[in-house]
């Protein structure tokens, strides 16, 4: 199924065109005739097609996740899932694909799991804005651009395609499958940076601009955005990096893709960056813990610290070496010499690996509440509807890693959250709370 915008006809059953003339007069090129004489022109054959298409899809999408997911019901009745199934199949022949797109996100956001979601940025992520935003204290500022627009680097937004930023976001939140806010906060910011979620819910029809109204010095300013374009527009250079540069002293590291360590020598700190549950081939993590706490007995090191902030999963089994490793040195499993970063990010089995390390040691837990839940469900089953592309992750299993706890959060020792100065002086608070502890 075509991905582009296809104008949508007011009543699921196509009216035909009368063009027939009597005594055999001929047809437009592009007709078809029915067997009772009818003409209709190819667009609206096309439009036929495009609406049973989906029909079909959105059935399957019914049955499949009835099928697969471990608790489908948990936070949607079975009445009103079956409700709101039979309306978007109503409402079909009304929206385009940009839109049903956008109401089945809704449909799924409303079962209220995380690991249960639409892949949208695999097949529909064809145009991006070049700025990232981040809600800080309650607004929402450009935090890392691009240099082209450079000069939007920590403005206030305040309204995109002329609509309230607030209302565009929190029209976007409802889309964001989740177990808290947390998580739908930093997904909806993501979404805030996607054009086609624009054109779905009206604000815009224009693909190639967007347009955002920003605070300089308490004056209003207007900006027309080009969109970047998936394989045509050059790879984009943005002013920061993705990650905070939080160890600012000299350092000594050992770096790989899913887990580094830096050693922080004037504060004497030895952080370990640990992004994602997963091996690394040829060096596993166990292999790395080894040479983790190698390195700590032969360095002047009082406190370690594990950043898990940027960690969304994987699996959680694989962070375990690292507690075996805390077992042989005591020393360190103590609050004031052991930390864990934790925030928004951290989810499935980053905030896994965060609940059992609470459980078992005695660490300090610093940072922003997490994304995930530490009991939850997981372990996706992709579900694919064969007609417009789409793929969805259903949860099919239920894990508690932290029995007892009843929170949708983990909720850190420490709350520590950042403010637009920090961003500015490219200031890691959480970091810093550690040094000076």
């Amino acid at each position: 199924m075509k991905k582009t915008r296809i104008l949508a006809v007011s009543m699921l059953s196509v009216t035909l065109l009368a063009g027939c003339v009597a005594n055999g007069s001929e047809h437009t090129q592009n007709s078809n005739v029915d067997i009772e004489g009818n003409v209709s022109s190819e667009k609206d054959t096309i439009e036929v097609e495009r609406v049973t298409k989906w029909s079909e899809d959105i059935e399957l999408l019914s049955s499949e996740l009835k099928r697969v997911h471990k608790d489908l019901y948990k936070d949607i009745s079975e009445i009103s899932f079956d409700a709101e199934i039979e309306l978007l199949q109503n409402r079909v022949s009304y929206l385009n694909d940009d839109e049903l797109i956008l109401e089945i996100m809704r449909l799924i956001a409303r079962i209220g799991d995380g690991h249960t979601y639409l892949e949208w940025y695999n097949n529909f992520n064809e145009r991006g804005l070049p700025i990232k935003f981040a809600r800080i204290e309650d607004e929402i500022y450009c935090v890392n651009a691009t240099e082209e627009y450079g000069d939007l680097l920590f403005k206030r937004i305040i309204a995109i395609e002329g609509e309230e930023i607030e209302s565009v976001y929190s029209d976007l939140m409802e889309l964001v499958p989740a177990e808290n806010d947390y998580w739908r906060e930093v997904n909806a910011l993501g979404l805030l940076r996607r054009p086609m979620f624009f054109n779905a819910l009206k604000l815009t029809d224009n693909d190639d601009y967007t347009s955002l109204t920003y605070d300089e010095d308490g004056l209003e300013k207007h900006v027309e955005i080009k969109n970047m374009v998936k394989g045509e527009t050059e790879p984009q250079v943005y002013v920061f990096e993705e990650r905070i540069n939080n160890v600012v002293s000299n350092i000594d590291m050992l770096d790989s893709e899913n887990y580094w360590y830096e050693h922080d020598i004037k504060n004497k700190i030895l952080k370990i960056n640990f992004d994602r549950c997963a091996n690394i081939k040829d060096y596993n993590f166990r292999q790395f813990n080894d040479d983790v706490w190698n390195y700590i007995n032969t360095k002047d090191i009082e406190k370690v610290v594990v950043d898990m902030r940027y960690n969304m999963g994987g699996m959680s089994s694989v962070f375990d070496p690292f507690r075996s490793g805390l077992l042989k040195n005591k020393e360190y499993n103590d609050p004031n010499k052991l930390f864990v970063l934790v925030g928004n990010r951290t989810f499935s089995s980053g905030v896994a690996s965060a609940a059992i390390t609470k459980r078992w040691t005695n660490a300090t837990l610093v940072g922003e509440p997490t994304g995930g839940k530490p009991n939850s469900y997981g372990d996706g089953v992709r579900i694919e509807l064969p007609n417009s592309g789409v793929i969805i992750s259903c949860s099919s299993n239920y894990y508690e890693f932290y029995p007892g706890y009843g929170k949708n959060t983990l909720i850190p020792d420490v709350i520590i959250n950042r403010t637009i100065n920090d961003y500015k002086a490219s200031n890691d608070p959480v970091y810093q709370f550690v040094v000076e502890k």
